[in-house]
């Protein structure tokens, strides 16, 4: 692909043009480059929570959303489909949804410190104090991302209706707060309490595509399996992403260590043992969450294992 300084805002304009987001409705897209431009500037030098990533995580969103699944054959429940392809999920998540996550993917990180939610807390962090010890990276990248829509040059979404707007708001401050990992175990087992049935006969997809909050939770996980994804990627993509991780735990350690602090697990370059790091993060938290995917029918692939 040809290289770009603003890898971000060039992806989030080909996927709102081509899923017709611009015209479905009436997108400014003069602000709508200005709002992402500084959203990516917003995204600090890292060598992985940086806007190369957050870009990466929104074409996973895409790519779940509008990938033909087989044997996915719901019925249609909004007109205001943003894709050709019947048997995606974009033929049963409304228009307003999609662009609700496809603008979570690209907020979920934005001005990352680089540090975890964990180190924040026990270093009295402003961010920890600000946002009382809770998921407070995840608060911060929701509201200091929404605050550049403040600005008039940048609000695409200005002339949206007073409850599309709301509902537009309500759904990417849910779908970046499920980012937080220390929530992940609970959301995955509310999805799977909600969308599958296993009985002697088998695992049975239950899922209500009319339902709200069923469609919520759709979008929850696919931002969740987006963003901690890496790992299903070829080879190649695989290693440069979980060095790029290492590299930036390993820059905690070291702050960890010159504060007097207990070094994090992984994050000492002393005694790394990056294997067992790959190791537990697929099998505790990769592979669980693409095999409920998979039970549930919704993401294009046949294999996890």
């Amino acid at each position: 692909a040809e290289e770009t300084s603003t890898p971000l805002t060039a992806l989030a304009y080909k996927i709102f043009k081509d899923s017709n987001l611009f015209n479905i409705f009436k997108l400014r897209t003069d602000k709508f480059v200005n709002f992402f431009i500084a959203l990516e500037e917003g995204y600090r030098d890292l060598p992985y929570h940086n806007k190369i990533h957050a870009a990466d995580v929104l074409q996973g969103v895409w790519y779940f959303t509008t990938q033909g699944i087989d044997g996915f054959k719901p019925p249609i429940i909004k007109s205001t489909i943003i894709n050709s392809c019947t048997n995606s999920l974009s033929a049963v998540i409304p228009a307003l949804e999609l662009m609700a996550l496809y603008l979570a993917a690209a907020m979920h990180d934005y001005d990352h410190p680089g540090k975890t939610n964990s180190f924040l807390v026990a270093t009295s962090d402003p961010l920890a104090i600000l946002y009382n010890d809770r998921s407070v990276l995840e608060q911060h990248h929701a509201a200091s991302s929404w605050l550049l829509l403040l600005d008039d040059d940048k609000n695409f979404i200005g002339h949206l209706p007073a409850p599309e707007k709301s509902r537009l708001r309500f759904l990417i401050l849910e779908c970046i707060l499920a980012t937080d990992l220390s929530k992940h175990f609970e959301l995955l087992g509310c999805f799977r309490s909600k969308t599958i049935t296993t009985s002697t006969t088998g695992i049975a997809n239950k899922i209500n595509w009319g339902n709200d909050s069923i469609r919520l939770l759709v979008s929850q996980l696919l931002i969740k399996m987006s963003d901690i994804g890496n790992c299903g990627k070829p080879k190649n993509l695989q290693l440069a992403w979980a060095e790029r991780v290492c590299t930036e735990f390993f820059i905690q350690g070291d702050e960890e260590k010159s504060r007097n602090l207990p070094i994090s697990a992984f994050m000492d370059r002393e005694n790394p043992n990056i294997s067992k790091l790959q190791r537990d993060f697929i099998r505790n938290l990769v592979q669980p969450t693409a095999k409920t995917l998979r039970q549930a029918n919704i993401i294009p692939c046949t294999e996890i294992e």
